[in-house]
């Protein structure tokens, strides 16, 4: 999606984020685009995905969310 290669171009320019971090949102918004589009995306949608991640550690899935809230954010 091009809005979030935006996104992480301006992450990676603008707030001179990680490589490391660059990787996790990137994985973060993939996983969250197989769920639904992330510019049209509904609460209903937002907490499907958020459910099937339930499996990962709290630590991970905090990261998940700090993600996809820093993209709904910008």
């Amino acid at each position: 999606m091009e809005t979030i290669e935006q996104f992480l171009t301006w992450i990676t320019q603008d707030r001179t984020r990680s490589p490391h971090t660059i990787r996790r949102y990137r994985e973060a918004l993939t996983r969250l685009s197989h769920y639904c589009d992330p510019l049209t995306a509904d609460l209903t949608q937002i907490q499907a995905w958020w459910e099937s991640l339930y499996h990962l550690s709290p630590a991970t899935r905090a990261n998940e969310l700090s993600a996809v809230r820093s993209f709904y954010a910008w």
